[in-house]
């Protein structure tokens, strides 16, 4: 077998278990998968404008808008619009959105420990 077809198949299994992760992680929270990876994306680069990040989720605008309303009536972030330029918006975690990131973080690690135990050595 090539080295690209060895390396597809191995992206292919990491993508299987993200998924399967994501999923729990959401499941655990009470939380759609795409709006964990909105919270986790706003805390991990912490992006300038709600526009990067319909880009980065890879998702409309509208829809955007419609995932960051809910986020916001459950109290895990803020937004407001730009000092500079009022058709901007920005987002920010609030203490809850924090503390919610914290723990998925803390239940990604303890999925991420037993799913490497499966894993062959040579993987």
């Amino acid at each position: 077998m090539s080295y690209y077809k060895n390396a597809a198949l191995e992206i292919i299994r990491l993508g299987l278990w993200n998924h399967r992760v994501q999923s729990t992680l959401a499941m655990e929270i009470d939380l759609p998968v795409y709006h964990l990876e909105c919270l986790l994306l706003i805390h991990l680069e912490h992006p300038e404008r709600a526009s990067i990040l319909s880009n980065k989720l890879g998702i409309h605008k509208s829809s955007l808008s419609k995932l960051l309303s809910a986020l916001q009536e459950r109290g895990l972030i803020e937004r407001r619009l730009g000092a500079t330029d009022r058709r901007t918006e920005k987002v920010a975690l609030t203490r809850a959105g924090i503390a919610l990131v914290k723990k998925v973080l803390l239940s990604a690690e303890k999925v991420t420990r037993s799913l490497l135990v499966l894993l062959r050595p040579e993987r």
